[in-house]
């Protein structure tokens, strides 16, 4: 009673608590990693997805002309997914929490890496050639019709970025 802290913040109270963080931390990991699995083994078998490890280490790399790997937390690693990934994909989307400053970061370096010019560093990319990009705010509810006629748009764009590709492939 009176103490600093309260209930609950005794020495042998703090110490069970500070034993417990790396089973916790550890359970947490081993659910992540299930359930990532789990998800990319169901796209896989769709054909939506093609089951790789990610190596975050790569994916930091490739963001670094664009942001500072200081800077840690989910927007380096949307980049360097972007960029990195973006020469194996017809397409990338960035999906992320309504009003997140992380993801309106990645949203609007990512939107100018992959701009029509080619000089974004991805493989590919011309003037003629873009990658699409479309990037998403969500706060759970439906998309309105905007958002939707965004995604339509995206995946026709997606479509004949695909079929172009195919035909060069094709060619050579």
């Amino acid at each position: 009673e009176g103490l600093v802290g309260g209930e609950g913040s005794s020495p042998s109270h703090r110490s069970l608590s500070s034993r417990l963080r790396p089973l916790s931390m550890g359970l947490q990991g081993f659910f992540k990693r299930y359930f990532e699995r789990e998800v990319k083994g169901f796209l896989a078998a769709s054909g939506l997805y093609e089951a790789h490890p990610v190596e975050v280490e790569a994916l930091v790399e490739g963001a670094k002309p664009y942001m500072s790997p200081r800077l840690t937390g989910e927007a380096i690693l949307t980049i360097g997914s972007a960029l990195v990934e973006g020469e194996k994909v017809s397409g990338v989307i960035a999906i992320g929490p309504f009003g997140c400053m992380p993801g309106r970061m990645a949203e609007a370096i990512i939107s100018r890496a992959l701009d029509a010019s080619g000089k974004g560093g991805v493989k590919g990319l011309t003037p003629t050639a873009p990658l699409p990009f479309l990037a998403v705010e969500t706060d759970g509810n439906p998309f309105t019709p905007v958002i939707e006629a965004r995604l339509d748009a995206f995946c026709l764009q997606v479509h004949r970025r695909h079929q172009g590709e195919a035909q060069r492939q094709r060619l050579q």
